[in-house]
């Protein structure tokens, strides 16, 4: 299965991981939850965060758009770890109790049609929308008014600084791998807990305080310009200077 191909995969990876004196990696080392990649890479692992070509707006976002139909938006890859059943109950339980609200999904997985089958159960299929996977999915994210992402595990999550440089307001989980980017309140929403009730709660906290809203925007617009290509590159470069020396 794909599940397993994955699993093989990342497996493998270890075997390079045994052999290197040192491994850099794109989220923050050690996690506190037990892994084996902490178990390997302890005392020679190195974090380097990807510097993303964002050109986030300089536009303030001065108000919550106020539609007939909110828009909530994911977009990455449809697998279980990625929660996406989670948003779309969040969506059937929010319509259930008189919000009009679509969701729309940008990306691909095995579990698709299981979760198209998923909206047809729930009646809610003429509102959650599959796009696939599309290069472009920010020109179409642009008009959407909330970014829900409730991973259970992450590397460094690209995509959360991809939507927030269009300007969306996050609601994501509050594993170890995004709450080293991201406050609580200041520029995204933590989810207390990878939940239907939690997603819920967090996007009736957008509808119902429209300045949180336009802070959560604002003030991740600026967080995000700390994660700049040349951050990175400068940082490799101090690697490479640095195993250098070690070889002379």
């Amino acid at each position: 299965s794909n599940l397993s191909k994955l699993w093989l995969r990342d497996r493998l990876s270890y075997i390079n991981h045994l052999l290197s004196t040192i491994t850099v990696a794109n989220f923050k080392l050690p996690i506190a939850r037990k892994s084996l990649l902490n178990r390997i890479l302890k005392g020679k692992n190195l974090t380097i965060f990807n510097g993303l070509k964002l050109n986030p707006s300089d536009k303030a976002f001065n108000n919550f758009k106020e539609a007939n139909n909110l828009k909530i938006c994911y977009t990455g890859r449809l697998v279980p770890q990625k929660n996406v059943e989670l948003i779309i109950r969040a969506v059937a339980l929010l319509r259930s109790s008189g919000k009009p609200i679509s969701l729309d999904i940008y990306g691909e997985g095995y579990l698709r049609k299981d979760l198209e089958l998923l909206t047809v159960t729930l009646n809610i299929q003429n509102e959650v929308h599959f796009h696939g996977y599309l290069d472009d999915w920010k020109v179409k994210a642009a008009s959407a008014d909330i970014f829900v992402f409730p991973s259970d595990r992450e590397g460094m999550p690209n995509v959360l600084f991809e939507a927030a440089s269009i300007g969306l307001p996050l609601i994501v989980s509050q594993i170890e791998e995004i709450k080293i980017h991201f406050t609580d309140g200041y520029d995204a929403l933590l989810l207390r807990e990878n939940s239907i009730n939690e997603i819920v709660r967090c996007v009736n906290k957008i509808i119902l305080e429209p300045q949180l809203s336009v802070e959560l925007r604002n003030n991740c617009l600026e967080t995000i310009k700390n994660y700049s290509v040349q951050k990175m590159v400068d940082n490799y470069e101090v690697l490479y200077l640095n195993l250098k020396s070690l070889k002379c």
